[in-house]
């Protein structure tokens, strides 16, 4: 074709129409590059398919059709600067073809606007390199359904995405995460992740975090979590809590976790509670404990019991409290303690108990044993 490049502007619609696909493959990227917008909506399918890679990316994208970017192949889009992938209009990227999909470079996804990621389908995102998903800004990946989070992204794709760009999910986003997405996360993601995101992990998805990843959740961040989301902490995760994390728990959520999570916690974890925390324990969480455990409560620890927190103590845990201990306890709550419990006090208990205060008769024939 000898038509010029200064000629490709006059083109009518039915002089493009009669351009052979050899024609449209002389054309230079200078001439593809003036076609207008009316003259692009003129090219056939075919023709647009003619386009050589060379020379495609100087193609108006923005004009093309829904069916003519459906025939754009992945040998086209490898010519086709990232910088210019915007410009395909963001409804009709859903149209790109599989096989675009996957030719994709990085610089490609790097360039796509947050309305073409928002449009993009959930086999479409499936079908993104690992490395493409890596170059997601933390807008783009904002951008993305909650529906493309939770089955277009697969966990593999989800370990590639930089902490910065995750922590740009939103929480809707957060809670979306299945529970193998959960599963895959690195400690510099969840670390990234503001006390609100983390506060909007599914109940599941909690349950599939790492005793290692706790260990690098902040305190703000343990704090966040819900009622049901720390009650399906499992025993094997709460190892991983810093007992600064436990400590930061309002009395509320603490009294909600249950007897068997409160049974796994390790002394320093128990010595972190504050006495409000220790103090609001329900008495079948107290009976949970193992001896040991009950023997590194500390003096405030102590000394803050209730009388009914006091009773729900078996007789092997109350011996095993420390003896500078027990004599802190309050009189009123001294006095409540049954002959049975008085009599699994072992000699140094009871001479501290002497000094701190009097004894009714019944425990009185009790300490006669000792």
């Amino acid at each position: 074709m000898a038509t010029t490049t200064a000629q490709i502007s006059n083109l009518t619609q039915a002089q493009i129409s009669a351009l052979s696909t050899e024609d449209i493959k002389d054309l230079t990227a200078a001439q593809v590059g003036q076609f207008s917008a009316t003259q692009v909506s003129y090219l056939q399918d075919a023709q647009v398919a003619a386009i050589e890679q060379t020379d495609i990316g100087t193609l108006n994208l923005f004009a093309l059709s829904n069916s003519q970017v459906g025939i754009i192949s992945a040998d086209q889009v490898s010519g086709i600067p990232g910088s210019r992938m915007s410009l395909i209009r963001d409804s009709f990227v859903t149209s790109l073809s599989t096989n675009v999909i996957k030719a994709l470079g990085t610089q490609h996804v790097a360039g796509f606007g947050t309305g073409q990621v928002a449009a993009l389908s959930q086999t479409q995102v499936g079908l993104l390199a690992n490395d493409n998903v890596a170059k997601f800004a933390a807008t783009q990946l904002a951008a993305l359904t909650t529906a493309n989070i939770s089955t277009g992204l697969s966990a593999d794709q989800l370990q590639n995405i930089g902490a910065q760009a995750f922590a740009g999910l939103t929480t809707g986003q957060v809670r979306a995460l299945g529970t193998s997405q959960v599963a895959a996360l690195g400690t510099a993601q969840v670390s990234g992740l503001s006390t609100q995101q983390f506060g909007a992990l599914s109940t599941d998805g909690v349950t599939q975090l790492t005793s290692e990843l706790f260990a690098k959740v902040s305190t703000s961040q343990f704090a966040a979590l819900g009622t049901a989301q720390l009650n399906a902490i499992t025993t094997s995760q709460i190892s991983g809590v810093a007992p600064a994390q436990f400590a930061a728990l309002t009395t509320a959520k603490l009294t909600s976790m249950g007897t068997q999570q409160l049974a796994q916690f390790g002394t320093d974890q128990l010595d972190s509670l504050t006495t409000q925390q220790i103090g609001a324990l329900p008495t079948q969480h107290l009976f949970a404990l193992s001896v040991s455990q009950v023997a590194g409560f500390g003096t405030d620890q102590v000394a803050v019991l209730k009388a009914t927190q006091l009773a729900g103590f078996g007789t092997a845990q109350i011996a095993a409290i420390e003896t500078n201990d027990i004599s802190k306890i309050a009189t009123s709550v001294l006095r409540s303690l049954t002959t049975a419990a008085v009599s699994s006090l072992t000699a140094s208990q009871v001479d501290a108990l002497d000094r701190a205060v009097g004894r009714t008769r019944d425990q009185s024939a009790a300490f006669a044993g000792h």
